[in-house]
């Protein structure tokens, strides 16, 4: 109890106060707490920027990811069509030569007789 009213008596005194404070002790922790306070604060805003310029470069990466899937399945697709059509072609080219080669089969069965 009396060292709480003598703790209350001291932090009131403004001239104990002030003594203390112009006191090379506190003027020096004072200095180090604003320098490393300023450090800590630029070396975070450091650390921030290295890790948004490597969240934008993961950003970047994922994109390129994604567009390489895109082109590559429309790529798939067009080569898909493509050889569909190729097929297609050959097919329906076969038939129709068939059926002209038929054709003029009869039409020389029909001349000869």
């Amino acid at each position: 109890m009396p060292l709480r009213a003598l703790l209350r008596y001291l932090l009131n005194n403004e001239q104990l106060i002030q003594k203390i404070a112009e006191s090379y002790p506190i003027r020096r922790a004072a200095q180090l707490t604003a320098y490393f306070f300023q450090k800590g604060k630029e070396i975070g805003g450091e650390k921030l920027e290295q890790w948004k310029e490597t969240d934008a470069v993961n950003r970047l990466q994922d994109e390129l990811k994604h567009s390489s899937r895109i082109v590559q399945d429309q790529a798939n697709k067009s080569i898909q069509k493509t050889n569909s059509f190729i097929n297609s072609f050959a097919k329906n080219l076969s038939e129709e030569w068939k059926k002209a080669e038929k054709k003029l089969e009869e039409q020389k069965r029909i001349g000869k007789k």
